[in-house]
């Protein structure tokens, strides 16, 4: 069956649900495209594409829920899919203690689009690509070469509910991310991980294509410095281990480890132990809210909406269940001020509404709560980094993420650096490998002295695949600034 015809069957399927008993039908058809090309000095490119096209069905019957998903191949297809969606509801409830609720939402109708600057980067040959590319890959230099792998994904969603909601999304990314490796290493652990320290807008994926991603950016230059920290690290000393240090996280070190820690803890299929078997729970309970301090009054975290991110990879206009992506506090002055609240939940817990942030991964998945767009309040007045650095008599610069591990509850942590710079005197002084620094949630974010100002705020776009993150289901957005931490332990590898 043509992909193109296949919206037309979206309103049957819904009311065909409505008349099988269903008290509640959610219909989703995904579109995927995707690109990547891979490039190295020396070596011959290597391109990917992706296409395909999906059904997911999610349905409340007899008080339960159930979901299912199918590859876009025909009608038949999907009303198999559809009705064991509705059989593995009807499963699910013989065995449910409560039936299900939603919090009442009134039905949405629109469309959410990525504007574009110039031409359509999937419309784009190869060749182009390659043009593009040619400047990031300068020569070798002592053993080390660079390799650039710059992906451009879109994803058109259409999602309509029993309700009358009926939605349209679509969103496209880019993301230039950079390695060194050793020169004759084929499948070797890359070096350093080029993105994290990239004069780009984010420290992975961007809206709005290549334009946005490459405009104005010295692709050359920005080659060359990662080679050269690279060959400077690979003679450098490893980061001692200390028990407690001082520590300044740039950035691109903290955005994995917020979402590790504070926001997964936060996310309310945790709090509610929903996710137990899958990818753990929170050591936050429903009581919380409100009542509970989790970090220092330095830290004050916000969900924000779609129209003061705008060029935020976490801009999606409406989640999974049609509901719009709206702003709200989760933490105020190191207290617990909110959850990123399913509809379901917004029914369940008190004060809680519904976020706008039940997003799935792709259509073979259902959705789950997933944070969207966040800004991590700026000190007032504040400093830059460098400020932060001048003002930090003896310590550690941790600078990107190579890795981050937390335990099922999202009460501890590890995270390791790309690289260190050791502070004495308030000046930069030695260049460090293999940094690693743990702790526990609320006690590491109570030591939070203080945040980076207005002028150090960074806008990065993670996703879910790598850096530890558990699976996101979508980008996030994150506007932050860098932070210093006293004390923290600093470990050895």
């Amino acid at each position: 069956m043509n992909p193109l015809r296949m919206p037309r069957l979206l309103p049957e399927l819904v009311e065909a649900l409505g008349r099988h008993g269903v008290e509640h039908a959610e219909v989703r058809q995904v579109e995927l495209e995707q690109r990547t090309l891979l490039l190295g000095h020396g070596a011959p490119p290597r391109v990917r594409e992706l296409a395909e096209t999906g059904w997911a069905f999610r349905v409340i019957c007899d008080g339960a829920w159930g979901f299912a998903a199918a590859p876009a191949l025909g009608p038949d297809i999907a009303l198999q899919a559809a009705a064991r969606a509705v059989a593995l509801a009807r499963t699910a409830a013989a065995h449910a203690p409560t039936r299900t609720l939603l919090a009442e939402q009134a039905p949405e109708r629109g469309e959410h689009c990525t504007v574009l600057r110039g031409e359509d980067p999937l419309a784009l040959p190869v060749e182009c690509w390659l043009e593009l590319l040619a400047g990031a890959s300068p020569a070798p230099r002592a053993g080390l070469r660079l390799q650039s792998e710059l992906t451009v994904r879109r994803t058109r969603t259409r999602l309509l509910t029993a309700t009358g909601t009926d939605i349209r999304r679509e969103v496209t990314l880019a993301r230039l991310r950079q390695s060194v490796v050793a020169e004759d290493a084929e499948h070797a652990e890359p070096l350093l991980h080029g993105w994290a320290f990239a004069a780009l807008p984010a420290a992975g994926w961007v809206q709005g294509g290549l334009d946005e991603l490459l405009a104005g950016r010295d692709l050359a230059a920005q080659g060359d410095r990662l080679l050269q920290l690279a060959g400077e690290l690979s003679s450098a000393p490893r980061c001692p281990p200390a028990p407690a240090r001082t520590v300044i996280l740039a950035a691109d070190a903290l955005a994995p480890l917020l979402l590790g820690t504070l926001v997964r803890s936060l996310e309310v299929d945790r709090v509610l132990g929903e996710e137990n078997a899958a990818s753990g729970a929170s050591f936050l309970g429903p009581s919380d809210l409100r009542s509970s301090r989790i970090a220092s009054p330095a830290v004050s975290l916000r969900l924000v909406g779609d129209e003061e991110l705008p060029g935020s990879p976490g801009c999606w206009g409406w989640d999974d269940e049609g509901t719009p992506c709206r702003a709200q506090p989760l933490v105020e002055q190191g207290m617990v001020a909110g959850f990123l609240s399913s509809r379901e939940a917004a029914s369940l817990i008190e004060e809680a509404t519904p976020s706008g942030c039940m997003r799935a991964a792709g259509w073979r998945d259902p959705p789950l709560v997933r944070p969207g767009s966040l800004l991590l309040s700026p000190s007032d007045p504040g400093g830059t980094l460098e400020e932060l650095v001048a003002d930090t008599p003896d310590g550690l610069l941790i600078q990107g993420c190579r890795g981050f591990a937390c335990d099922g509850l999202g009460l501890t942590f590890r995270l390791a650096g790309e690289l260190a710079w050791e502070i004495a005197g308030g000046k930069r002084r030695r260049l460090l490998r293999q940094p690693v620094i743990r702790g526990a949630t609320p006690p590491f974010w109570a030591r939070c002295q203080e945040l980076g100002g207005h002028a150090s705020l960074q806008l990065l776009g993670l996703d879910g695949r790598g850096k530890g993150v558990a699976r996101l289901g979508g980008e996030v957005g994150l506007l932050l600034p860098p932070a210093r931490f006293h004390p923290v332990e600093v470990i050895g590898r």
